[in-house]
């Protein structure tokens, strides 16, 4: 028997859908499966099915929604399945083995790819992680209000394996087949950072500063005039790289795909030779120099004045 979550809320036996009842029963069955076996308090329970609004007997209401939840399960026989939905107390639980919730799954998968040595592993373990999902999680029974105290947590996991996954693949050089999928998840997610940072690596690795650069500027631009803010560190950072670097990025390092050292411009100007100007300056200086430098004479202390920038001559020079 398998549950999936992550999407419409479904369970089937065998390939075999299971009847799950109205939205209540459903919500209930996600609610219960999202707890991996640990109890909730009916009030609780009340609360998230009717999202914030439950009827005059809640207990009495969802009573009725767990029965016929119940009937559902064992309709299909689940206790020969290892799933049991059980009463502790004022609370409600679903007993059921992880592998056979695609949450579970999902996490699982998540957490192995992070644990993996080799991008191409990594890449492997996520992608699979997030082929699981077939839509918004709880697609048919949450409302905003659900999802913002239920669902989000997900959705955000979702994101961060995705950014995770883009990662593993720059860092096994598939920049290339990476970056319409990167274009498309920036659209979707325009002030995901670490999205954006990913984008402009795989562009500049496939030699498209400009459109990497261009890329930078659209997120800017968006950030200044919407919330008077500037891109992150990382981000400004990376764009300098790129902004100062005329070749092939370097592979990417955790988080933004950011070298580790920026490269070494090879086209700086040559350093000043000495000092220009101000022969009548120097040439009083240099008349204190003998006084300065004879025995016995006191010790000459002069000062140079004047504002950062305005040309102080310096003796030494």
């Amino acid at each position: 028997m398998q549950f999936r979550l992550l999407g419409a809320v479904e369970a089937d036996v065998a390939g075999r859908p299971i009847k799950l009842g109205w939205r209540q029963e459903r919500c209930l069955l996600a609610l219960l499966l999202l707890e991996g076996g640990r109890p909730i308090h009916n009030e609780r329970l009340a609360e998230l099915i009717w999202e914030g609004e439950p009827p005059p007997d809640p207990r009495a209401a969802l009573h009725v929604v767990v029965a016929r939840l119940r009937g559902h399960l064992n309709g299909a026989d689940a206790a020969a399945h290892g799933v049991r939905l059980v009463t502790k107390g004022d609370s409600y639980a679903l007993e059921v083995a992880p592998e056979q919730v695609d949450v579970a799954r999902f996490r699982m998968l998540v957490a192995r790819g992070r644990s993996a040595e080799h991008p191409d592993r990594a890449a492997a373990f996520l992608r699979t992680a997030l082929r699981l999902w077939r839509g918004p999680a709880l697609a048919d029974v949450a409302g905003p209000w659900l999802r913002r105290r239920v669902t989000d947590p997900l959705d955000e996991l979702r994101l961060t394996a995705t950014e995770e996954l883009m990662e593993a693949e720059l860092a096994a050089g598939r920049h290339h087949e990476r970056i319409a999928e990167l274009t498309q998840l920036v659209a979707e997610h325009p002030l995901r950072e670490r999205l954006r940072g990913q984008l402009m690596t795989a562009l500049h690795r496939e030699g498209r500063r400009v459109a990497a650069l261009d890329c930078y500027e659209q997120l800017r631009r968006t950030l200044r005039d919407s919330f008077g803010l500037e891109p992150g560190a990382q981000l400004q950072q990376l764009h300098g790289r790129i902004l100062r670097d005329l070749g092939p990025a370097p592979a990417p390092q955790p988080s933004l795909g950011v070298p580790a050292r920026p490269p070494t411009p090879a086209e700086l100007p040559a350093d000043v030779a000495g000092f220009v100007g101000r022969d009548a300056e120097l040439h009083r200086l240099d008349a204190m120099l003998p006084e300065a430098t004879a025995g016995g004479g006191p010790v000459v202390v002069t000062a140079i004045a004047g504002t950062a920038g305005v040309g102080k001559p310096n003796p030494g020079n």
